[in-house]
């Protein structure tokens, strides 16, 4: 899960949950985030890897389909409006 909190009183406000599927016949999912880091512009990048074959992807992305075992990710995640929207991007032209 990632959210925004606000400054003043740490209250969420905004929240949203980015990953795949719980494993089967487990307690725990996929996935794991390992980093996260914020800019100044409020965009907040996660790195981390999974093992769901569901994870989220765009069309235009480096690897678009599972490798095997474990798959490492970077998404950015950009709070545009005051409603919060938000885009998932791990397009290999915006590599840094």
């Amino acid at each position: 899960m990632l959210a925004e909190l606000h400054a003043y009183d740490g209250r969420i406000r905004f929240a949203t949950f980015v990953g795949g599927t719980r494993h089967q016949n487990a307690n725990w999912y996929n996935d794991e985030a390992t980093g996260v880091f914020a800019n100044a512009r409020g965009d907040v990048y996660v790195t981390g890897c999974t093992l769901d074959n569901r994870f989220p992807v765009t069309p235009n992305a480096l690897q678009t389909q599972p490798a095997g075992n474990a798959d490492a990710f970077v998404l950015r995640m950009r709070f545009v409006s005051s409603q919060q929207a938000i885009q998932v991007d791990n397009d290999k032209k915006n590599k840094r």
